[in-house]
């Protein structure tokens, strides 16, 4: 079984931790831990309890709020227990950046099955049935060629593609030049 807080190690690296940021460019808005309002909006989470959902409640995430919210909206969902650390550590890397459902969809090309979204029986099969090192390669190309595609469309996003591409050819098998500055060791 994977371990959460290990991925969650790295999550909070690639996300930049406590930093509080509120970039423009980003459709997500104000984000603290990785977590952004736009996030909060749509799961409708109240941090500060005050009956808005706003930069405030960002402001006041805490590293241990985040935690049960990665928890919550992102391992679970992803069924990382089911996969060995690896898998589960990008899958769920994966989910945080572009949300679940996409992650799922990314995954499903990854393991060569029919991408509907749903991370049910047979997907999970199909990604257990293929070994590691190809399915992470596999979904850091479909993760890849997704920041491109994005790109195209909102060209505005540039600004942000080399750090995506960075992102998705990061594993724990091969970790990227973020990780590895924090002091993360490839397996």
């Amino acid at each position: 079984m994977a371990d959460f807080r290990d991925a969650l190690r790295v999550i909070l690296i690639h996300e930049g931790g406590s930093q509080f940021t509120d970039n423009p460019n980003d459709p997500g808005g104000a984000t603290k831990y990785g977590i952004s309002l736009r996030f909060l909006l749509g799961e409708g989470v109240d941090i500060d309890h005050d009956g808005d959902i706003d930069a405030d409640d960002v402001k006041g995430l805490d590293e241990a709020g985040a935690e049960r919210l990665y928890s919550a909206f992102f391992w679970a969902p992803m069924h990382a227990d089911s996969f060995v650390q690896p898998v589960a550590a990008k899958l769920f890397d994966v989910a945080v950046n572009v949300g679940t459902k996409r992650a799922t969809i990314l995954a499903q090309r990854a393991a060569l099955v029919t991408d509907d979204g749903l991370l049910g029986p047979q997907t999970i099969r199909a990604i257990i049935g293929t070994p590691p090192g190809i399915f992470i390669a596999n979904l850091e190309r479909v993760q890849t060629d997704f920041y491109e595609a994005i790109v195209e469309k909102r060209p505005a996003a540039v600004e942000f593609l080399e750090g995506w591409k960075v992102r998705a050819g990061c594993s724990l098998y091969t970790p990227c030049r973020t990780c590895l500055w924090k002091g993360r060791k490839p397996l």
